[in-house]
């Protein structure tokens, strides 16, 4: 038996996407391996293997993600997804796509609209959360690469500017620690800004991932209209907590699978 992880392996070095593989957070005794979802081969799956989905946007590659849930089966794979998200760039509403929790022998997605198979990304297992970050900064911008916010914050972006990336993760995670609020437009900035306790805006959101997100935050269109954003902006002290206990549920149900 091998477990086969199956996610987006991005060429552009989005943080988000390296740091969210299930199995570097919770080790399987089996051999396991990562495979980009865009460079699954028909001689990578066997029978008795247990692939799991995830995590991330990876629908947003909709139709490859199903031909290859679907030649899994055909194998006889064991099937798992892993807080794998809607990711529509035609709205940002997640729609629930019909029969895709039961495509799998275990789902876990990250969008709010699967309530009974709710999982949220894995990466908040990282020890980087446990930390206590000094706060020396009002408001931050945590901003994606593709699409530039231009502000006079402090920013950071959701490439790896670097060649360790648990070191540029780290460093990603006590940049957002050093601020109380955290204007983002991408979903790592929004989950991880959430899961420190941050008071966070999310300025033009582009895509359904946006819109699965299960906690509250407050949506911009302009850098000017955050200060009328702050005025109902609450943070979210429970979500650390409560992001981990359920990936640590998850692993274990994983691992009874992996042991039939």
């Amino acid at each position: 038996m091998s477990i086969i992880n199956i996610k987006i392996i991005p060429p552009e070095k989005n943080i988000g996407d390296l740091m969210c593989s299930p199995l570097s957070y919770f080790p399987f005794n089996q051999p396991s391996r990562v495979i980009d979802i865009l460079h699954v081969k028909k001689g990578d799956i066997s029978a008795d293997d247990v692939v799991i989905f995830g995590g991330g946007g990876i629908m947003f590659y909709l139709m490859k993600f199903f031909s290859i849930v679907s030649m899994c089966k055909k194998k006889g794979a064991i099937t798992v997804a892993w807080g794998i998200g809607e990711n529509d760039h035609k709205g940002t509403e997640p729609q629930g796509i019909s029969g895709l929790v039961g495509s799998f022998d275990l789902c876990g997605m990250r969008d709010k609209q699967y309530k009974n198979n709710w999982l949220p990304c894995v990466s908040c297992m990282h020890p980087a959360f446990n930390n206590i970050y000094e706060q020396t900064e009002d408001i931050v911008v945590y901003s994606h690469h593709q699409g530039k916010i231009e502000s006079n914050y402090p920013t950071m972006y959701n490439r790896l500017y670097s060649s360790n990336t648990e070191d540029y993760f780290k460093n990603v995670i006590k940049f957002l620690g050093s601020a109380s609020i955290v204007v983002t437009n991408t979903y790592h900035g929004m989950y991880w800004a959430t899961l420190l306790g941050k008071l966070v805006i999310l300025y033009k959101p582009f895509s359904s991932r946006f819109g699965g997100f299960p906690y509250n935050v407050e949506v911009i269109d302009s850098l000017e209209g955050i200060p009328d954003a702050l005025e109902r902006s609450v943070s979210h002290s429970n979500a650390l907590e409560e992001c981990r206990e359920a990936n640590v549920a998850f692993a274990e149900q994983v691992r009874i699978l992996v042991s039939l």
